[in-house]
């Protein structure tokens, strides 16, 4: 697969794969950083790579980050009046 190909790859049982792994973006802090919030501590990796490879998923979360870097980062800057460049990141661990 080319870079090029990445931004149109979709993941195949994407709704499926999200059940197991839940992530994702929850607005913007004061500053105007969005907020990604990532269960990991949620994961079952056994039932996650039953479902898809590393390859598939390494894409998946490559082409997240290339959505963030068009859309979200553009919108904040905007909404924000100066330049975004950076994430809030939150790790939900209990259960891990």
């Amino acid at each position: 697969m080319e870079i090029d190909d990445i931004a149109s790859y979709t993941l195949e049982k994407e709704d499926e794969i999200f059940y197991i792994y839940q992530r994702g973006y929850y607005g913007c802090t004061k500053i105007g950083w969005p907020i990604y919030i990532d269960r990991i501590g949620k994961v079952d990796p056994k039932k996650l790579l039953a479902t898809t490879s590393h390859e598939q998923l390494f894409k998946h979360i490559w082409r997240e980050w290339e959505k963030n870097l068009k859309l979200r980062f553009y919108a904040s800057s905007i909404l924000f009046d100066r330049q975004i460049s950076q994430v809030f990141i939150i790790f939900d661990l209990k259960d891990l």
